[in-house]
């Protein structure tokens, strides 16, 4: 297979629906022998057509393999325990009743904290009434950890499960604020790049 092929088979997956859009770069050691865009980044509000600069989100793929494993190697080096509350590492969280969730509560998806909330519209929001490149800004994700902070529970802990991004975006701030790191930062210093993938076994 050549890649006029491989052009063509992406197209005719954009074409027939079975995907948005992709894009795909090929290389052989150092060199990029081929590097393609199709279909469309978005389809909705609008649709805006597939760049190879463009940013996928790996939604919850990070979750395991990035903010877990950064979550457990605290865990092994003693830096944080499960059994913590997280209102001990941010003293805001235990608002609204919240001061007893610990971060098993949180990793097991029975905090009682929401599913999500639409905070990347707030956020947008805050960037069109003048505050420039907010959206992208150390200010703007700092906001949102403020707002989960804030948050109400819509369950009482331990009771119910909601598989919740507040919750994971939590773990996200723990992380950083311990380790000083962003959990896949963490996870690829200190699993791929010092220990190699041996760790993962440990």
């Amino acid at each position: 297979m050549g890649w006029p092929e491989v052009e063509q088979a992406f197209a005719e997956a954009v074409e027939r629906g079975v995907i948005p859009g992709a894009t795909l770069i090929v290389r052989r050691e150092a060199d990029v022998v081929f590097q393609g865009a199709f279909g469309h980044r978005s389809l909705v509000p609008e649709r805006s057509p597939m760049h190879l600069e463009t940013v996928f989100d790996l939604s919850s793929l990070t979750k395991p393999l990035a903010t877990t494993i950064a979550v457990m190697m605290l865990v092994r080096e003693n830096k944080l325990r499960l059994a913590d509350r997280v209102s001990r590492f941010f003293h805001n969280f235990g608002v609204h009743d919240k001061g007893h969730i610990t971060f098993r509560h949180v990793l097991a998806h029975c905090s009682g904290l929401a599913a999500w909330r639409p905070f990347f519209q707030q956020v947008a929001q805050v960037e069109k009434s003048g505050k420039v490149n907010f959206m992208a800004s150390h200010g703007a994700k700092e906001w949102v950890y403020e707002e989960i902070h804030r948050e109400k529970l819509e369950a009482p802990s331990a009771t119910k499960a909601i598989y919740s991004d507040l919750n994971f975006m939590l773990l996200g701030e723990a992380v950083e604020r311990v380790a000083g790191q962003v959990p896949g930062v963490q996870v690829v210093h200190n699993v791929v790049t010092i220990r190699k993938p041996a760790a993962l076994a440990s």
